[in-house]
């Protein structure tokens, strides 16, 4: 075999994995967070269509070089198409509701994103056609080597340009496929005239993305305007753009003390996080100490009752709770923000035209994972604050979860509380909804439960919990929302305390939920009663068990009941967000069926005209599903593990799906020479063992290496993937080796379950995970393993007769 078929598959496998990161930033800004994840089940539907394909047409009885012009020709079909599927998804608003125009439009963009993989799944099995399928084993490896260099490329291109600019430099690749089989000049030339286009900044510039989701709760898409600086990375897109003065000041503050100077007015900047999660640069026109807004804000209210503290403040955003702290006199700040360009943004960009904070000598900016700084550093904090910090932007690693967040956990909370001073606090504020508290609700069962395992005996008199209702009372009472701050000390208050919180509650409009267990009764007091907490909470239609590191989906709190009956799930609030999320991870787990069903099982078994039940109902069919199903769970539940054990999004790429892609095509290249000596039984019992000390370390050792350094946390995460990723390349391509002349004839049919099955269980997996937790995933798909080591034993002693 000429080795330009190995650049081919290696050219294509980059620029697919490259794409398919790069779409998830993409969806991430047009469409809602929990959509980002699907490019990875869309580009195994169009890739897998794109086997299809090869079978059912006669492409697999040309000659040599036939194949390698159809592989060149299919290679310059996914370069261009990939160009116009981009225009064309940049063109679609989108409409996430639960309408006929809903799914249609999901189920559109859907198909538009899978076409480049489609004509990327054409030329990649035409290269592993049957004639080549006893090299399997090194043609995957060139697969997976290539992807694995494809998830390192999309890093590099989004850490130095914009996703619609990294797409047509990926759109290359195609063309330079094309031209390692053909040698075409005209090739080269559509390359050198893409990179340079790009390089130029033309593609990014001409078509600028225009159609976005808008803020959190709002189901319709909107045009962006006015923006005045963009900047992205692989896990984010930050925008700036102006803000109309009479916005006011932010949602902290009551009716009744906005009333009280209706003629103050600051002016800032709206800098957006993936066009949804907001904050504010403020202009620095005054002095600190007239911000008098930052006074009546209730995320501030922690600042009166521990002054002269040394605080650290979780997301630094605009800078605005570093203001906060500064205007109250705190004697030292300390702000933890994970995305460099926001801290870009605050001290460079518009640092004249915001107060210049970073050159205060007791004010410390850290680009950092908030958890990693806290376990890594044994400083002492007399206050923590984290205000209205969500995970609405789906990260690059992201992909493959439904807004995790690792701060709202029970090990974070448990790190944070440890590193409180012995009189200090952590301070968090929430959305509140006064008819549907659900989410404000878990928050406080989250603080109860951290002060119980951190050794509390009366956790209730160690929390605070404020509220404001920004609506008047003139609205309907199903419409008032506001926020609510928490107060968690790490001893009791006092009395003097409590009063002092009393009175400035009610001097600043806000309501006292919680007063360290003096508050009236309510449903908060029912969270944190003993006796009362544990049926309050089996009771209530949410979930409001604490998430942990192993189901850290805080935002998500719907029953699998409530997804099943949609009944006494709390409406009208970013809640309802959340059930719209579930509900479209259901749909989109129907229509991902269905086009896998029409696009990929009805073709092939359309195509055998005799023996289908021969060819469909045996050892095979369920060696290759299982294969399918179980390494995409394995992955995934990986992926989202490792993905809160190092924190930062970038590392997650660079080490998780680098190194399992990476050594799953080693794998793959050896497994051929260790099957022979070992046999398929062997290596499947390495790989079970493997895998499962992995799982079982990952559950039970893990949480016990979260205070290392982030470099030992890396190195130890790249030596786990690398092992379990070693094992995990080697089945597919031995299964297709050991297939018989008998069965070697529907080797097209076992390549199209095994897609069809990994395109399912992408989505599927989200599901598992958020109902169930990480852990279950992962043994799910361990079970698949076994299922698929019983049918590899078959399949072993048929290939010996």
């Amino acid at each position: 075999m000429k080795k330009s078929i190995y650049y081919s598959i290696f050219l294509l496998s980059l620029a697919g994995l490259a794409l398919e990161n790069t779409l998830t930033r993409i969806f991430s800004i047009t469409m809602w967070y929990h959509y980002a994840f699907m490019a990875i089940s869309v580009a195994m539907l169009g890739m897998s269509t794109g086997a299809v394909k090869v079978y059912v047409s006669d492409m697999l009885s040309k000659t040599d070089e036939e194949i390698g012009l159809l592989v060149s020709k299919y290679s310059r079909f996914f370069g261009c198409s990939l160009i116009m599927s981009l225009l064309t998804l940049l063109s679609i608003p989108f409409v996430p509701r639960t309408t006929g125009i809903g799914f249609f439009t999901t189920a559109l963009i859907y198909t538009v994103a899978a076409v480049p993989f489609y004509f990327e799944g054409v030329a990649v099995s035409l290269i592993l056609a049957t004639k080549y399928i006893k090299q399997a084993n090194r043609l995957y490896a060139a697969d997976l080597a290539g992807a694995a260099l494809g998830s390192l490329a999309f890093f590099c291109l989004l850490s130095v340009t914009d996703a619609v600019t990294a797409i047509f430099f990926i759109s290359s690749l195609g063309f330079l496929s094309a031209f390692a089989v053909s040698k075409r000049k005209s090739d080269i030339v559509a390359v050198l005239c893409i990179v340079v286009f790009s390089l130029f900044n033309h593609a990014g510039k001409m078509f600028k993305i225009e159609w976005t989701k808008v803020d959190e709760g709002v189901l319709e898409a909107k045009v962006e305007h006015n923006i005045e600086w963009e900047s992205w990375t692989p896990f984010s897109r930050i925008t700036v753009a102006p803000l109309d003065t009479n916005f006011g000041f932010g949602w902290g503050i009551s009716t009744k003390m906005m009333s009280q100077f209706p003629e103050f007015r600051v002016e800032q900047k709206n800098l957006k996080i993936d066009s949804a999660a907001a904050t504010v640069i403020t202009r620095n026109t005054m002095q600190l100490s007239k911000l008098i807004h930052l006074k009546y804000d209730i995320t501030n209210f922690a600042h009166y009752l521990f002054p002269n503290s040394k605080v650290g403040v979780i997301g630094v955003g605009g800078g605005r709770d570093i203001l906060s702290a500064l205007h109250f006199g705190q004697k030292e700040v300390w702000g933890i923000e994970i995305n460099g360009r926001i801290l870009e943004a605050l001290t460079k960009v518009y640092s004249n035209y915001t107060y210049n904070i970073s050159a205060l000598p007791n004010v410390h900016l850290v680009e950092d994972e908030a958890r990693n700084f806290f376990e890594k550093n044994d400083m002492k904090f007399d206050l923590i604050q984290a205000s209205l910090i969500d995970s609405w932007a789906a990260t690059a690693s992201g992909a493959f979860v439904l807004t995790e967040n690792s701060l709202y956990t029970l090990e974070a909370w448990k790190t944070f509380f440890s590193r409180l001073s012995d009189n200090g606090a952590i301070t968090m504020s929430r959305w509140y909804y006064p008819k549907r508290p659900g989410e404000l609700l878990r928050l406080v069962n989250l603080a109860y439960q951290t002060l119980l395992e951190s050794g509390v005996k009366e956790p209730a008199k160690h929390i605070i919990l404020v509220a404001v209702d920004y609506m008047s009372d003139d609205e309907p009472l199903e419409s008032h929302f506001g926020s609510g701050t928490i107060i968690v000390s790490k001893q009791p208050f006092k009395p003097e305390a409590l009063d002092e919180a009393g009175y400035l509650a009610e001097k600043y409009g806000f309501e006292t939920l919680i007063a360290g267990g003096q508050e009236k009764e309510s449903i908060f007091k029912n969270i944190i009663t003993p006796g009362k907490r544990e049926a309050f909470m089996k009771g209530y239609s949410l979930d409001l068990t604490p998430p942990t590191d192993d189901n850290p989906f805080f935002f998500n709190m719907l029953k699998p009941s409530a997804v099943l009956t949609g009944k006494n799930v709390e409406q009208g609030s970013i809640l309802s967000t959340n059930l719209m999320a579930i509900y479209n991870l259901i749909s989109l787990i129907a229509i991902v069926i269905v086009l896998s069903l029409c696009l990929i099982i009805i073709p092939l078994v359309s195509k055998m005209k005799t023996g289908i039940r021969e060819a469909v109902f045996n050892r095979y069919t369920l060696y290759f599903t299982a294969l399918g199903i179980g390494f995409m769970l394995i992955e995934i539940s990986l992926i989202q593990k490792f993905a809160v054990f190092l924190g930062h999004p970038t590392y997650s790429i660079l080490v998780v799906l680098f190194t399992m892609l990476l050594f799953s095509g080693i794998g793959s290249f050896l497994s051929k020479p260790l099957r022979e000596k070992i046999g398929l039984k062997g290596l499947f019992l390495l790989l079970i063992i493997v895998v499962a000390v992995v799982g079982s370390a990952n559950m039970f050792v893990l949480p016990h290496f979260n205070s290392w350094p982030i470099i030992p946390r890396i190195i130890y995460s790249f030596f786990t993937m690398a092992l379990a990723g070693f094992f995990m390349g080697m089945p597919f391509p031995s299964g297709l080796a050991l297939l018989n002349k008998k069965a070697e004839s529907y080797a097209p049919w076992y390549w199209g379950v095994n897609g069809a099955a990994s395109v399912v269980s992408s989505v599927t997996a989200t599901a598992i995970s958020i109902f169930y937790g990480i852990s279950t995933t992962f043994f799910v798909g361990l079970a698949c393993y076994f299922a698929a080591f019983a049918a590899g034993i078959l399949i072993e002693k048929a290939a010996d007769r």
